[in-house]
């Protein structure tokens, strides 16, 4: 299967056919099909060019392109006026469409018939063009592949950099598709979906599939830099139903700020923080990343915490919502110094090379302990943790967090082990 040599144009029909279609199962088989026909390395940037990008989705790659730019530099390729082309555009409500319609009425001697790797590395290509001069350059990227490409393949090739792929797809789907191009039905989609969670990276994941079959995903680790989709919380109404459901447990407050994954690598001195969604947002908390790079005497680590906002002068934490005026871009350093961010430490995904989320709760916690301490000045500090075995005690403590300003309480199963992207 290796062979594939499948030219762009040819997965713009698969694309062609997506789009007209609304039933999930028919958008699974078709995309069954066509990564069928594709090639470990064809899959992994195929699975990319479906979302409209040519990375992974918490990966920042911006083709700093706008739909008028992009109007600009192809109204000279096709000699028109770049008003006209935009009324055009505005007509027809889709770049794609008109895109397609002009490069039709036109005979050029330019066109290559590009594979989806070329046609994706000349994308990637774009993402990369940066500095002084490099709107105009860009322009003459996306003109001079839209002139050397069949009519069908400019409408998406076009689509791509404004991010309005329009073929309807989820991330889910792409998953069953998976499991059925190796299976013809869902069946494998349970396990596909728990590796996902770890690599939230639809390319990886497609590659190993290919590579390797079911097999390629069975021990998917954590990877340093790549977020982890994050656990969450079933909500219950009651200590004693909690009791009832999980026995023993550990019990954290449940802050009210926002919740971070923070990775860490003292050989690269890098820090990334990434939000539920996946989106980094390193550049906006210098102060949690200054607090990494002091604080943490490990190789690598990925821990979750909440950050919370406080007070520099009396120490006092501050409601959400002045915290959540920290997630902005401008004024960073700024607000850094007069609303500095706690983050309470309250899980361990990974540490020193060894992946730690099918470690059971009570070693996470233990290993927390070691790498953060319980220290005023520190900007890390270990989220509270208590034992309980009896309900009652439980909604005390609830009372208790309510009665401090906090959202409430959680509480963690003993032997429990972090389930990625999952409710538990």
């Amino acid at each position: 299967m290796s062979q594939s040599n499948m030219k762009f144009s040819k997965l713009t029909e698969y694309f062609e056919q997506l789009e007209g279609i609304s039933s999930r199962l028919e958008i699974t088989k078709i995309l069954s099909d066509l990564f069928t026909h594709l090639n470990p390395n064809e899959i992994e940037r195929t699975a990319y060019l479906l979302q409209g990008r040519v990375t992974p989705l918490y990966v920042k790659a911006d083709f700093g392109m706008a739909e008028k730019m992009i109007v600009k530099g192809l109204a000279s390729s096709f000699q028109i006026d770049s008003t006209d082309l935009e009324k055009e555009v505005k007509k027809s409500g889709d770049l794609g469409t008109t895109v397609e319609h002009f490069r039709k009425s036109i005979n050029t001697m330019e066109e290559k018939d590009l594979s989806i790797v070329e046609a994706f590395e000349e994308l990637e290509k774009i993402t990369k063009t940066t500095g002084p001069g490099s709107q105009d350059l860009k322009q003459k990227m996306i003109a001079r592949l839209v002139m050397e490409a069949d009519p069908r393949s400019a409408r998406y090739l076009v689509r791509i950099p404004t991010g309005v792929i329009r073929l309807g797809l989820s991330d889910m789907t792409v998953l069953d598709a998976y499991s059925w191009m190796l299976t013809g039905d869902k069946s494998l989609r349970k396990q596909i979906e728990a590796a996902y969670h770890v690599r939230p990276d639809l390319g990886y994941i497609g590659r190993q599939l290919k590579e390797k079959g079911i097999d390629g995903i069975k021990d998917v680790k954590p990877e340093l830099f790549t977020p982890i989709l994050m656990m969450r919380a079933e909500r219950l109404s009651s200590g004693v139903e909690m009791i009832g459901k999980i026995g023993e447990c550990a019990v954290e407050p449940k802050f009210d700020g926002f919740r971070l994954q923070a990775h860490y690598s003292r050989k690269k001195k890098e820090v990334q923080l990434y939000t539920r969604g996946l989106e980094s947002m390193v550049d906006a908390y210098p102060d949690v990343v200054d607090g990494m790079l002091k604080e943490l005497d490990v190789d690598d680590v990925i821990i979750e915490g909440e950050a919370i906002g406080y007070n520099p002068d009396s120490g006092e934490y501050l409601p959400f919502q002045l915290t959540v005026s920290r997630k902005r871009k401008h004024d960073v350093s700024e607000m850094a110094k007069t609303m500095p961010l706690r983050l309470f430490v309250f899980d361990l995904l990974y540490l020193n090379g060894k992946s730690y989320i099918n470690e059971p709760y009570t070693e996470r916690r233990k290993q927390i302990e070691h790498l953060v301490k319980n220290n005023k000045e520190n900007t890390l500090v270990p989220a509270e943790s208590d034992i309980f075995s009896d309900g009652a005690k439980i909604e005390h403590r609830f009372e208790e967090a309510l009665s401090q300003g906090l959202e409430g309480i959680v509480a963690k199963k003993l032997d429990g082990v972090y389930q990625a992207g999952a409710r538990g």
